[in-house]
């Protein structure tokens, strides 16, 4: 009743509180926290929804207290909150459910649950947690989350095709929370971006190619050759200014000489993915400053939506999706929201770039194997001149080695979560005649990474194999073939396609025309296996260097053609 007034003046997030302390401190809080209620109610879990009305509550409690109270209430309120979610969690669990029927609970800490052990390093907590309890299982987690654990790498198509196992909630909480919109019609919109991916295809690849080349080439000015010492340069660098600027160019058209440019949303694309997951489990944005700055740019800076449809170079997906500004479906906020979304999920390409560089780099043998390959099937564009190379879209997708390398890097590196709620009281029956009880609002996971490292599917699951998926090896996991063994991608994710076909024509490129060699005192970049939830996993230092050298004379660009 308190918080019902206050709750329709919160649509603008930039709205400056003009009352007394206590009142501005509410004001503040409950803004950056609830954001818009009613969004929040359609679109939010039901845990999500009641974590927010919990928090918004509490920063009720604290703007009541005096600013010299505000530490210690502060601890008293978390405290307070934690214990009755703990209470409640428990009396759920009592009263609501036979314990017979619903997963078995992983034992964890009081409020914390089975955080601290995910958090150190999600994959051996998870296969440990398999042998003790099976092939499904609970965690709790801190601020009263709690999540259903698949663990049976067969199961991924029942998964993803059971229809109370919905995805756009978990959608909807991000766009909410990270990117800071809601789209109308969301469900319609995915269907939409799915049938733009296939249409497409060939004209993205197209034009990604060509930005490719021309990143490459500007990269290459300069560069030693062969027979010289190498330029010592930044992996992270290197992949911006080649890989990176052709994504962004590719989406948005050539924006080089804009202040909305490639190097400009690289910069803030940084802390908005550093405080991603926080963020997306509900913590307030206001602890997270420099992801509140990064948005405030991103909206000065985003061009107008007439702007870049009069400048007709951004793709076809991209100028749908402005049009509906100008129709009045969207806001422009929701625009740079929704865009920002669609370049997050190309930008992946660029941390499994810096993976791929460094296994090749590292493993020089293996890089040799795949060199070779590559140069049997590319041929020069011109019989009489050649200075540059062509290859087809069907050669690309389907070269064992290269595809093998990029299955194998995306197996040790992707950090990716599978993530469902459940929208109605569901049975979920196993292979082995148990069914489990999942109860309307709960979530359940399939956590890919730990398939990935399993040892009862890989022999030396932790070592790099370039070509461990080009022969006859068939992974198995309980005497059966795994038909999905490396699972990169969402498994409803329009542009995986696309995205695969960048990277293998990027190491195409990358191979045929330098030669990478690691630098004496920078050694192998190491998994940040405490970033387990991101999409792809960070190094644990910030960067590494590498030696570059040109092989020929000059780059030779390599050309997409399709048949």
């Amino acid at each position: 009743r308190i918080l019902a007034p206050h709750l329709k003046s919160f649509d603008n997030l930039q709205e400056k509180p003009t009352c007394d302390f206590p009142n501005s401190l509410f004001h503040f809080f409950t803004l950056t926290i609830l954001g818009n209620m009613d969004s929040a109610d359609k679109s939010s879990s039901k845990v999500l929804t009641e974590r927010r009305y919990l928090l918004a509550a509490a920063c009720l409690l604290l703007a009541r207290l005096a600013p010299w109270q505000l530490s210690i209430g502060a601890a008293l309120v978390a405290l307070t909150v934690q214990l009755l979610l703990f209470i409640q969690r428990a009396w759920s669990r009592r009263t609501n459910r036979p314990q017979k029927s619903v997963p078995p609970l992983v034992p964890g800490l009081p409020l914390i649950g089975s955080g601290h052990e995910f958090r150190r390093n999600a994959v051996p907590f998870l296969l440990n947690c398999r042998r003790k309890f099976g092939d499904m299982f609970t965690c709790n987690f801190p601020l009263g989350q709690k999540i259903h654990f698949l663990m049976n790498p067969h199961y991924v198509q029942q998964f993803s095709s059971t229809r109370s196992f919905d995805f756009h909630p978990i959608q909807r909480v991000v766009n909410s929370n990270v990117f800071r919109f809601q789209a109308p019609q969301e469900t319609k919109m995915l269907r939409h971006m799915c049938k733009h991916a296939r249409l497409a295809f060939d004209t993205d690849a197209t034009v990604f190619s060509g930005h490719a080349n021309r990143s490459f080439k500007l990269v290459s000015d300069g560069l030693p050759l062969a027979d010289k010492e190498p330029k010592e340069i930044l992996v992270n660098d290197f992949i911006t200014e080649t890989m990176f600027r052709s994504i962004f160019n590719t989406v948005y058209g050539d924006c080089d000489s804009k202040e909305f440019n490639y190097r400009a949303v690289k910069q803030l694309f940084k802390p908005i993915h550093k405080s991603f997951i926080y963020i997306w489990l509900g913590l307030p944005s206001w602890l997270f400053p420099s992801t509140e700055a990064a948005w405030r740019t991103i909206y000065k800076v985003f061009p107008g939506a007439k702007q870049l449809l009069q400048e007709g170079t951004a793709n076809a997906y991209v100028r749908d999706c402005l049009s509906k500004w100008l129709d009045g479906t969207w806001t422009e906020e929701t625009v740079a929201g929704h865009n920002m979304v669609y370049l997050h999920v190309y930008h992946n390409n660029c941390k499994i770039a810096f993976w791929l560089i460094n296994n090749l780099m590292h493993n020089p043998e293996q890089a040799a194997k795949l060199l070779e390959e590559i140069e049997a099937v590319v041929a020069p564009d011109d019989e009489k001149d050649s200075n540059s190379y062509r290859v087809s879209v069907e050669t690309l997708e389907y070269l064992p080695i290269l595809g093998s390398c990029v299955q194998e890097t995306y197996r040790l590196a992707s950090g990716l979560f599978l993530m469902r709620e459940v929208t109605e009281d569901t049975q979920f029956s196993m292979e082995d005649g148990q069914a489990w009880n999942l109860s309307k609002g709960d979530l359940i996971s399939m956590y890919p990474p730990s398939f990935h490292r399993d040892p009862t599917i890989y022999d030396e699951p932790e070592s790099f194999c370039i070509d461990r998926f080009a022969g006859e090896f068939r992974p198995c996991y309980e005497g059966r073939e795994v038909k999905r063994p490396v699972l990169p991608y969402g498994v409803l994710c329009p542009g995986q396609r696309l995205s695969m076909l960048q990277l293998k024509l990027y190491t195409c490129c990358l191979l045929l025309n330098y030669r990478l060699t690691p630098c004496p005192d920078s050694p192998p970049a190491e998994y940040d296996f405490a970033s387990y939830g991101d999409e792809i996993l960070p190094p644990t230092q910030p960067d590494c260097r590498m030696g570059l050298q040109l092989r020929s004379g000059s780059f030779k660009p390599l050309h997409l053609v399709q048949h």
